[in-house]
């Protein structure tokens, strides 16, 4: 629908397929998993939001909630699958860590990157307020992703587990 619309989502996808293939290519087993279990960390916690909050369920249009409702459960449900896998292939602390943050700032960094593409086609690219505008609606004191840096932060502890929050009741 976007790309009909005149925005380069195909650019888009086939840059991010891009970096990932050279990602894939020059790193190790151990790199890429701890790179999985970190977004699967964070997939679980946009889930967690998502669902928990209906402030920002009213930000997404009637017609495309329901998949993102039945997305955000599928995340929650599978978010100990590659956590258990890496801890039992690897399971050493400091990769784990180093790739939340490393895989963090890729996300963030290709979602601003993404919204930049977007922004062009509309002229509004290079508009500092609009930018301004939006980092502080992500990320000010009342920002859509500041509330999940409590749980972001729990990663970091040594003896760390996804389902030390227990969502399945939520799940359910």
């Amino acid at each position: 629908a976007l790309h009909k619309l005149g925005y380069p989502v195909r650019k888009m996808e086939e840059g991010l397929a891009e970096r990932i293939r050279l990602n894939d290519k020059f790193r190790s087993k151990r790199s890429a998993l701890a790179a999985t279990v970190a977004l699967e960390h964070m997939t679980a916690l946009l889930g967690f939001k998502l669902l928990t909050q209906e402030h920002v369920r009213a930000l997404f249009d009637d017609q495309v909630l329901p998949i993102w409702m039945w997305h955000a459960v599928e995340e929650m449900e599978h978010k100990a699958v590659a956590f258990d896998a890496y801890q039992e292939v690897f399971g050493d602390y400091l990769p784990r860590a180093i790739a939340l943050v490393t895989t963090t700032a890729g996300l963030f960094g290709t979602a601003h990157l993404f919204q930049y593409y977007l922004l062009k086609r509309d002229g509004l690219a290079h508009d500092p307020k609009l930018w301004a505008k939006g980092l502080w609606r992500l990320w000010g004191p009342n920002g859509l992703l500041l509330d999940m840096l409590p749980q972001w932060l729990e990663y970091f502890r040594r003896d760390f587990h996804p389902w030390q929050q227990d969502d399945s009741a939520l799940i359910a």
